[in-house]
């Protein structure tokens, strides 16, 4: 009996250490991108969140700090600057100012921390978290009606980090978040269990996935190649991605990575080389048969995979439908589209159901409100069919120049959270005929093609090459009666080259 209870006493004692944990202590923004967003749900913060960039010039923010003392007081400490925004009596775009009353700490405020409820109560006209606009369903537009106290919903808390929510909108919508990090004194110990290693990559890109912990609850990433460094920053624990882009080709890269906190305290990694895919652009006509990595990009809890093809042979990329209608990918091209060339896109697709939308939008790479996107409706079930997008008939949300492929399946208010579709074979049509390839001189049909491949522009018996995406010579072949077969070739993508003269296609 006497060892029943001693284990019990430890098990106690271990889940109040465990969930003891407090906002006691001072904390600040993470200095990173996305330690503020904002949206129109929890599952879509995306109508704003902050860039890298802006912890540079938003300096005077993400240097304030919170301070939940022991005897339940709290402070907003700003050292006589802040942000602010026009309704305070700023700019339109916002500036570093003076704080202004009642935002300025003149009053007293306290805190409250419910573990059960998962909130945390400030109380003090004035006294807020992140930012002082919003508070509970509702925005101010004249700072002299500040509320007397803000309840944030606790997202997460931890001993070196802090997550709150803020609703602020009516019924359950529009929500703010806010992560923070905890300012550590007297800082000396650096970031421990560092490490790098290659993701995804293509012919210009490389993934760097960063991985490191610090007792502040935030490390920044120093990453020194061909000549250079740039700096990413990420939550301590949490693998942070970093992408590099414009290398060249076939090309060994060497990555040296200092990770450092808040302190300037440092930890170095040994320099990894990695080298670019041989791969060309990654641009139409897209194929996931080959050596290519094509970099997902899922949101609304969607998932995206390349898989082998389980209708066939060769490879697919395989979509897994997330909990709202509006889950979806997207890739970001090499290249920016060229409507000029065609505005018509093909998509080949295995969908669990007739009668679902599957929604393509071409987006700009930096705003995705600047877009063109079309709607169309499967008509076949478990079978593939090939979807047509004349995007001359799409929606216009701006003017370009676009260069992302998004794409929504199942976007219908009747979803199947976890429906899988199958997806291959993206296209651009070509202006001149229904799946031509026209370069200097040569008109090549059809792409993607099955057998039968025709080239107009040829003479008699010339001889012509096909390389597979590797640059591997696959097939040597003449021209006989304007054709060359190539059946026998596997699913992938392939360039076709005769007199001096290339062409990328599609093998179905």
């Amino acid at each position: 009996m006497k060892k029943i209870f001693t284990l019990l006493t430890m098990v106690f004692v271990m889940s109040t250490l465990i969930f003891a944990q407090t906002p006691e202590g001072t904390w600040k923004l993470a200095p990173q991108a996305g330690a503020l967003k904002v949206g129109p749900s929890l599952d879509n913060l995306t109508w704003w969140s902050n860039s890298e960039s802006d912890v540079t010039s938003r300096a005077c923010l993400f240097d304030d700090t919170y301070v939940f003392n022991a005897d339940a007081s709290f402070q907003n400490v700003q050292d006589g600057s802040t942000w602010i925004e026009e309704w305070q009596g700023g700019s339109q775009d916002g500036s570093c100012g003076t704080p202004v009353a009642p935002h300025d700490a003149s009053n007293s405020a306290t805190w409250a921390y419910d573990a059960n409820a998962n909130t945390i109560t400030i109380t003090g006209k004035g006294a807020y978290m992140g930012i002082p606009k919003p508070y509970n369903l509702a925005e101010l537009s004249d700072p002299l009606d500040a509320p007397d106290d803000i309840t944030y919903t606790v997202n997460r808390l931890t001993a070196s980090n802090m997550t709150l929510d803020l609703n602020y909108g009516a019924n359950g919508s529009n929500w703010w978040r806010f992560e923070f990090v905890k300012v550590i004194e007297n800082d000396t110990d650096g970031p421990t269990d560092f490490t790098i290693a290659e993701g995804k990559k293509t012919g210009t890109k490389v993934e760097l996935l960063l991985s490191g912990s610090d007792n502040s609850g935030f490390v920044t990433y120093d990453i020194t190649y061909d000549g250079q460094t740039v700096s990413k920053s990420g939550v301590s624990g949490e693998v942070t991605t970093y992408m590099i882009s414009d290398l060249a080709p076939s090309t060994s890269y060497t990555f040296s990575v200092i990770a450092k906190d808040e302190a300037g305290n440092t930890a170095a990694n040994n320099p990894q080389e990695l080298t670019t895919s041989t791969t060309v652009d990654l641009f139409f006509p897209i194929s996931f048969t080959g050596p290519m990595s094509y970099m997902f990009n899922d949101f609304g809890s969607s998932s995206t995979t390349v898989i082998d093809n389980p209708q066939g042979d060769g490879k697919v990329a395989q979509f897994v439908k997330g909990d709202v209608n509006w889950s979806g990918t997207w890739i970001a091209l090499d290249k920016v589209i060229d409507l000029s060339v065609s505005s018509i896109f093909t998509i080949d697709i295995f969908s669990p159901a007739a009668g679902n939308t599957i929604k393509l939008k071409l987006e700009n790479i930096s705003d995705n409100e600047n877009a063109l996107e079309l709607d169309k409706t499967t008509t076949k079930a478990n079978e593939w069919e090939t979807l047509e997008f004349d995007m001359a008939e799409a929606t216009v949300g701006g003017q370009g120049p676009y260069q992302v492929i998004t794409i929504f399946c199942g976007f219908d208010d009747n979803f199947t959270q976890g429906d899988t579709y199958l997806l291959d074979n993206f296209v651009q049509k070509s202006a001149t005929a229904i799946g031509d390839t026209k370069v200097e001189g040569l008109t090549i049909y059809p792409n993607p093609v099955s057998d039968i491949l025709n080239i107009k522009g040829l003479d008699e018996g010339t001889v012509v090459e096909i390389y597979g995406a590797t640059g591997t010579l696959a097939k040597k072949v003449q021209v006989a009666n304007g054709t060359i077969n190539v059946a026998d070739l596997p699913r992938g993508v392939y360039f076709v080259s005769a007199n001096g003269a290339t062409s990328k296609i599609i093998k179905k």
